[in-house]
């Protein structure tokens, strides 16, 4: 399926901080700046699982450091987790509140729903999971069991600068 252009109204209404919104330190103010300046944009494109990149292309804004435990992306020599490893066992390097809730998601997402998720682009076909990481984790699970789900993926695409979301430090040159 096509992408098509989402307002950036509609994108707050169903990703906008608070109980079940983004929780990474987006930078909403910026965003909504550059998004009124033409400098970024949201797309939204629904996806049948084997029809969405590779989920190696989809990272988590979860760090582990060089033993592979979890640490905060603060922390020197912290790096990103990619999903598709968390997926199929690098869960070592999630803390055990991480591993409980993917585990929830395991057991209580029916077979068949569509995941939304919140990303934002980082070039080279590579995407931040900014909202809805256990869950995709959970459900790369599902599908390799067996499981069949959809995607429903809104995907920012912005300047990446650390001022934006600070985990981008991770991925721009300085």
């Amino acid at each position: 399926m096509t992408a098509r252009s989402v307002s950036w109204r509609a994108f707050q209404r169903l990703f906008a901080p608070g109980r079940d919104g983004i929780r990474v330190s987006l930078d909403w103010q910026r965003l909504d700046t550059l998004h009124r300046a033409g400098a970024a944009h949201i797309v939204h494109e629904d996806h049948a699982l084997d029809g969405l990149p590779p989920p190696r292309a989809y990272y988590a804004p979860w760090y582990a450091d060089a033993a592979g435990r979890p640490t905060d992306y603060r922390s020197a020599g912290a790096r990103p987790l990619n999903i598709a490893d968390l997926a199929t066992g690098g869960s070592g390097s999630l803390t055990e509140e991480q591993r409980q809730r993917v585990a929830h998601f395991e057991h209580t997402l029916p077979v068949g729903d569509r995941l939304c998720l919140a990303t934002l682009d980082l070039g080279g076909n590579r995407r931040l999971v900014l909202d809805g990481n256990h869950r995709l984790v959970a459900v790369l699970r599902l599908v390799a069991a067996g499981g069949a789900f959809g995607l429903s993926e809104f995907r920012i695409s912005a300047p990446l600068h650390p001022a934006l979301l600070p985990d981008l430090r991770h991925w721009v040159a300085d």
